[in-house]
Order: structure tokens, then C-alpha cells, then sequence
């Protein structure tokens, strides 16, 4: 090697050289912002949309939770409900149920009742025509229908009929008499359509000897106890009379 060859001169760069360089550098600088600026960009984007899906994803749970919570207090009220509605019924029914009960059985001594009160009407009907025909005869009006036919009708009880009640009847005096029961259980005879007793059975009396149990009817005192009515006389016994 010569001596010139060690000595080579170092190249001198130009002022455009220079400044080519020096915007090589900026353009490089400004790539690697804008690569980090992009980068940066992204992962923001990738951090609001995991917030937005937490997010999301809470409004979910809290709305899942409040129809839990919704459903819980629907049925706890529903409960709540069946149990006073069942409580209210039990005490309506602990006080409307003896209510019921006496009520009925007010209501089946006044139908039995009225009834012996219409019998007891129907035998001094009958007693009046008996004893005084004439009175009882004007008692009852004739009512004519359009069609030419007619009905009785009595102006005082109301009552009304077909028949005549006035007219003869074929059945006796004799066959009016029954037999009855007095407080002791002893046998005797009432006439129906008079009235009279007797303690011995009339000639020609129906039944003659027997004691009708149908005609009794069943009744309690104030203390449960049974008592017995005869519908016809209006007699009372604590034994119900038996068929002799």
C-alpha cells in the first residue's frame, strides 16, 4: 500500500446532502408517531368496547335481578293474600255459619208452625159450617169466569175452591172423629169437623183404636229437648205417641 492509499479524503457533504438527510430523519420520525398514534388509537378503541360490554353486561345481571326480585315479591303478595282471604273466610264462616244454622231452624218451626195454624184454621172452618151453616154460607161469593164458568171464593180468609163449599157432603159426623194422644199417652177421640172429645170412639169412627203418629210433629225447647205437637188439637207430650 502507498502512502496515497492511506490518505483518502473524506467525502464532504453538501447543504441539499444535509437537509435530504435531515428529511429522511423527520420522515421517519413522523411514520413512527403516526404507527404509535395508530397503535394507541386501537387500543383505545379495544379498552371501550370491553367497558361497553361490562357495561352492557351489568345492565343485564341488574335487570335479570330486578325480575327475580319483582317475581319473589309478586308471589310473597300472593301468599300474603290467600292466607288473609282464607283467614277472612274462616271467621266469616264461624260467625255466619250458626247464623245460618238458627236461621234454619226458625224457619222450618215457622213453616211448621203455620202449618198447625192452617190446620187449626181448617178444623174451625169446618166446626162454623157445622155448628152454624147459615153464617158460614155467606162467607163465600161466587165468582163468574168469562168463559160462563165459576169458583168460590171466601171474603174472609181469601181462599178459593171449585167445589161448593156449602153443599152436603156425604161424609158423617161419625167418620169426622180421630183418634188423639193426651200428655200421658191415654187415647181419645176429637171430632173435626164439631170439636168435641170423647174417650171412647163414637159409632162408626174411622181408625177406631189407633193413635195416627203422622199427625204429630217434633219440636225442641230452648235447652235441645224434644217435644211433640198434634197438628189437629194442638196437644204437646215429651213422648211421641206410638201406633196401639
Amino acid at each position: 500500500m502507498t502512502r496515497e492509499d492511506r490518505y483518502v479524503p473524506l467525502h464532504i457533504q453538501t447543504d441539499q446532502e444535509r437537509e435530504a438527510a435531515a428529511v429522511a430523519v423527520e420522515a421517519t420520525r413522523v411514520a413512527a408517531l403516526r404507527i404509535q398514534v395508530h397503535e394507541r388509537r386501537v387500543q383505545d378503541v379495544e379498552e371501550w368496547r370491553m367497558r361497553e360490554q361490562d357495561a352492557l353486561a351489568r345492565q343485564v345481571r341488574r335487570h335479570l335481578w330486578d325480575l327475580d326480585e319483582a317475581a319473589f315479591r309478586v308471589a310473597r303478595q300472593r301468599e300474603a293474600d290467600e292466607s288473609h282471604h282464607m283467614h277472612a273466610e274462616d271467621v266469616y264462616g264461624h260467625r255466619t255459619w250458626p247464623l245460618v244454622d238458627t236461621a234454619q231452624e226458625e224457619a222450618d218451626f215457622r213453616a211448621k208452625l203455620a202449618a198447625k195454624k192452617a190446620e187449626r184454621a181448617a178444623v174451625r172452618r169446618a166446626r162454623r159450617q157445622a155448628q152454624h151453616p147459615a153464617l158460614y154460607a155467606k162467607e163465600w161469593e161466587v165468582v163468574t169466569l168469562d168463559d160462563g164458568g165459576s169458583y168460590f171464593r171466601n171474603i174472609v180468609t181469601g181462599d178459593v175452591q171449585w167445589t161448593d163449599p156449602c153443599a152436603p157432603t156425604t161424609t158423617t159426623t161419625a167418620a169426622a172423629w180421630e183418634p188423639a194422644a193426651d200428655d200421658v199417652g191415654r187415647t181419645y177421640y176429637v171430632n173435626t169437623a164439631t170439636g168435641e172429645t170423647a174417650w171412647t170412639a163414637p159409632e162408626g169412627a174411622a181408625m177406631e183404636g189407633k193413635v195416627q203418629v203422622d199427625q204429630w210433629d217434633e219440636f225442641k225447647t230452648d235447652d235441645g229437648v224434644a217435644y211433640y205437637v198434634h197438628r189437629t188439637t194442638g196437644d204437646s207430650v215429651w213422648e211421641k205417641p206410638v201406633a196401639s
